[in-house]
């Protein structure tokens, strides 16, 4: 099973270029509207970053 990336930027550099440009540009956004939201990594879709 290949370990999964453990923060953002980690999953960012796996995926291709032009899609690596569109996340980083929704994180940008994202971080624009909401400075100080957390960000996390999450698996389960049922389940929020803050849950655990």
């Amino acid at each position: 099973m290949a370990v999964k990336p453990d923060n953002i930027d980690a999953y960012f550099a796996r995926v291709s270029a032009d899609r690596r440009a569109a996340l980083e540009k929704l994180r940008k956004t994202i971080l624009s509207i909401l400075p100080d939201a957390e960000e996390c990594i999450s698996y389960y879709p049922s389940r929020s970053c803050a849950s655990y």
